[in-house]
């Protein structure tokens, strides 16, 4: 199976991020989510980050911290310099740290979303912000 998550991975610029329908979905759904969060200097969880596409989006009075578990995902967020780390979803180290938490398709690839969904809710502090998308 690693390879094959490899090679999704290594194409996955290619396929998603250069095709224009994908592409155009991408622009204005991140826009309509931006559009939501709260203003100021924000600490940020990307949850299931994937390659970051979503960092590039964000104003930049946001820090950001993007999580995955795949490491060919996460070299080619490396590889763009995005603050990216490689965490299990189901078993989050983080506390209480983000402003915002957004999960934008990660939940339905995990073996227990629940449980991903009470990792969020840790990381997040008191009266965080969460948005989820999934298919």
């Amino acid at each position: 199976m690693e390879n094959k998550e490899r090679a999704i991975a290594s194409n996955y610029a290619d396929i998603r991020e250069k095709n224009e329908s994908s592409n155009f979905y991408k622009k204005h759904w991140a826009q309509a989510l931006i559009k939501h969060i709260p203003k100021g200097n924000l600490h940020l969880l990307d949850y299931g980050c994937g390659t970051g596409i979503l960092h590039e989006l964000l104003p930049k009075s946001i820090s950001y911290l993007g999580i995955d578990i795949s490491d060919d995902m996460l070299a080619i967020a490396q590889g763009r310099k995005i603050n990216v780390k490689k965490m299990d979803g189901e078993s989050l180290t983080l506390n209480n740290e983000f402003d915002v938490v957004i999960s934008w398709g990660a939940l339905h690839h995990l073996h227990n979303p629940q449980k991903g969904i009470e990792q969020i809710k840790k990381a997040l502090k008191k009266n965080g912000f969460l948005i989820i998308s999934e298919p």
